[in-house]
């Protein structure tokens, strides 16, 4: 009975302690992404003087985080499937992805007219 009460205390630290772990990576994704996003924008702006608005639609990419929550998307479609509305935008800008994401990502950008 012992035995089972101690390995009961262990697997809910353990269980914590890992559901601890998967947060800190989702956090990590989503920082990571925004600084690709900002980098891919930079990149943009130098060869076109101006940044690349690639959610013109409104809607997130690659998924909406709200209908699929924690599940892992692929960023990059095949190029020309039409799975998503802004999905050649976001070819075009070409954020470094090391994989599959669980956030969606919306970037409104362009010019500011002079005043």
């Amino acid at each position: 009975m012992v035995v089972v009460v101690i390995t009961g205390i262990l697997a809910s630290v353990g269980f914590a302690s890992l559901r601890k772990q998967v947060n800190a990576a989702w956090q990590a994704e989503g920082l990571n992404m925004v600084q690709s996003i900002r980098a891919a924008e930079e990149r943009w702006r130098a060869e076109h003087m101006m940044y690349l608005d690639v959610s013109t639609a409104g809607s997130w990419y690659p998924t909406d985080p709200r209908t699929t929550p924690g599940q892992l998307n692929a960023f990059f479609y095949t190029p020309g499937s039409g799975d998503h509305i802004d999905q050649a935008a976001w070819f075009a800008l070409r954020p470094a992805v090391s994989g599959g994401v669980r956030f969606g990502y919306l970037v409104n950008a362009g010019y500011e007219a002079e005043r």
